[in-house]
């Protein structure tokens, strides 16, 4: 997993979360979760996934993320409060 400087810095800022609560928020996402897949604006070739969860962990938040189709890693592009 490779979690985006940007991606980071905003669950900073807006949850004070770090790497391992970015992790553990994304093993709870549901199903209910998801919102769309779209290609990326930058590159579309990539197919990323965008999530809004309320009430993740206690907090409202937007993400979205892509497999590297090269190396399999999972890339966590966003990660912020909706």
């Amino acid at each position: 997993m490779f979690v985006q400087g940007n991606a980071l810095k905003y669950a900073r800022e807006d949850f004070e979360w770090g790497i391992s609560d970015i992790l553990a928020a994304l093993a709870s996402l549901r199903l209910k979760d998801f919102h769309k897949s779209d290609v990326l604006s930058s590159n579309k070739l990539i197919v990323v996934d965008y999530y809004k969860a309320w009430g993740l962990k206690g907090e409202n938040v937007y993400t979205h993320l892509y497999i590297n189709d090269i190396s399999g890693e999972l890339i966590i592009n966003s990660f912020k409060e909706i």
